[in-house]
Order: structure tokens, then sequence, then C-alpha cells
């Protein structure tokens, strides 16, 4: 799709910090977006590239995350169209 859309990332730590990044859509073809959301899904890390640094996070220190915009595509087990209330 060539979609260079702007990503903000919200992460939320069991501690009750957050942390915002923001970054360029990192996959071209949105059928890969359900493949990559599985493989993070599966690591004991979430791995950032900051300007100068990477950043490591254990997964087990993470609360949520939260993407904007959601990506087209999500896993099949995802349920869509909901209102927080």
């Amino acid at each position: 799709m060539g979609d260079k859309t702007t990503v903000r990332m919200k992460v939320k730590f069991v501690n009750g910090d957050e942390e915002n990044y923001e970054f360029r859509r990192q996959v071209e073809d949105e059928f890969q977006v359900v493949d990559k959301i599985q493989e993070a899904m599966n690591a004991k890390f979430l791995m950032i590239e900051l300007q100068n640094k990477v950043q490591v996070i254990p997964f087990n220190n993470i609360l949520s995350i939260e993407f904007s915009p959601p990506p087209v595509k999500l896993p099949a087990n995802s349920i869509k169209g909901v209102s927080l209330v």
C-alpha cells in the first residue's frame, strides 16, 4: 500500500508510568500487520530504536500498548467496532 501514516503508540507500564512514541507505519502491506502483531505477542521484549539508542522493554513490565490509528487488518480474535463507555 505504501501508506506512510504517522502512528502514535502509548505504552503503559505496570508501575503506572507511561511513554508516548511517534513513528512512521512500519509495515507496507496491511496483510503483514497481523503477522507482525502475532510476532510481537510471542516476543519477550519490545525493542524500540530511538534517535541514538535502542530501548529494550520486557513485556512483563508492560500493562498495555495503544496504537493510533489502528491498522486496517487485525488478528481474527480481535473485537472490532467497540466503544469505550
